[in-house]
């Protein structure tokens, strides 16, 4: 999450209020070191407290406190790391963006999202510009579809199979494959799609 120059000032002096007097500012305070008045400081700490990084009593008088790390919003916000080819591998795309979504798909900061390009996915229900939702901290197993990295040729999504002697990745698409475990990496299990109508 990106703050404003003015935000980043209001949470390093709250943070070193905090350091130096065991307490939290006043709106006042914080009002005065930033140049504004009262209700403008109120207006960055309620923005500050909408994104997760400060915590806040409404009536307390110097109950601001700086949350390390930003306890994420009851709707988080879930980052968008670059577009996956739906069928043969492209280069990776980063990208820089958030996307808030319901907790149910949080799994301690290991989820994110990858855009999808290209139809070859429709027999699977993901199509093009859908995102998927991937976990990058959970354990494939056999027959859930799962991000690859493949070596020297980029990422796509495809099934995973353990067949006792090796782990291999069908690749989706329309030109289905399979890829030795040893020719890619798993980067994650995909745990949902969403699409916007």
């Amino acid at each position: 999450m990106s703050l404003t120059p003015k935000r980043q000032k209001v949470l390093r002096f709250v943070s070193r209020y905090w350091e130096k007097h065991n307490r939290g500012p006043t709106l006042r305070e914080i009002g005065k070191h930033l140049g504004v008045c009262k209700v403008t400081a109120l207006q960055h700490v309620r923005a500050l407290q909408r994104e997760g990084f400060v915590t806040r009593q409404r009536y307390g008088t110097r109950s601001i406190q700086v949350n390390d790390p930003p306890v994420p919003p009851a709707w988080g916000s879930i980052p968008v790391k670059g577009t996956v080819a739906a069928g043969s591998p492209i280069e990776a795309i980063e990208e820089e963006e958030l996307v808030r979504l319901p907790e149910i798909f949080d799994s301690g900061g290991k989820t994110f999202l990858l855009r999808i390009s290209g139809d070859a996915l429709a027999s699977e229900s993901i199509q093009d510009g859908d995102f998927v939702v991937v976990d990058a901290g959970k354990a494939p197993v056999d027959g859930e579809m799962v991000v690859v990295s493949l070596k020297n040729r980029g990422t796509a999504l495809g099934r995973f199979r353990n067949d006792r002697k090796s782990i291999r990745l069908n690749l989706s698409g329309s030109r289905r494959r399979s890829v030795g475990a040893d020719k890619a990496e798993v980067q994650g299990v995909v745990v949902g799609v969403i699409r916007k109508y």
